[in-house]
């Protein structure tokens, strides 16, 4: 499992579990969270795998600093998955915000693990502050881009023909 948080609004959080790594689960579970006791009756929310976007749904956001889930979402293969927050009319929660991934999962034509942070950057908390990094592997000695073909052995990154 594999836990993603972004910030919005001024005190919200979002987060997507990913559990695509695990061929059983095959799941990811949405998630949002106020530091702030603030309630919504109407909290709007949708998704995104690769260009299918859901309908907009909504969710009655209880006034508890915990937090809530939206839904749990199944895929059947790695994909580009984006959580989507509407906006919320409220400065705690903000939006619209998007929180977008790339997932685990098995390459449905080899069977083989994927692992997306080989192609695309990750959300770093750096002094309180989220900012966007883009993933490096050294590999002999010089450091580079890690994009697909390389993988992580036990020895380090390699590069796969």
């Amino acid at each position: 499992m594999i836990e993603h948080i972004l910030p919005t609004g001024t005190d919200g959080e979002m987060r997507i579990l990913d559990y695509t790594d695990d061929p059983d689960l095959n799941t990811l579970e949405l998630w949002v969270k106020s530091s702030s006791a603030v309630a919504i009756a109407q909290l709007p929310w949708a998704y995104s795998i690769g260009s299918e976007r859901s309908s907009w749904r909504s969710y009655n956001f209880d006034d508890v600093i915990l937090w809530q889930r939206l839904t749990i979402v199944y895929l059947a293969a790695p994909a580009e998955f984006t959580f989507h927050l509407g906006d919320s009319n409220t400065a705690e929660l903000g939006g619209p915000t998007d929180l977008t991934i790339e997932t685990h999962g098995y390459d449905p034509e080899t069977g083989v693990p994927v692992d997306p942070y080989l192609t695309e950057s990750v959300y770093v908390r750096v002094d309180g502050v989220y900012k966007r990094a883009q993933v490096y592997a050294n590999v002999g000695g010089i450091w580079t881009p890690a994009v697909v073909p390389y993988i992580k052995t036990p020895s380090g990154w390699k590069r796969v023909s």
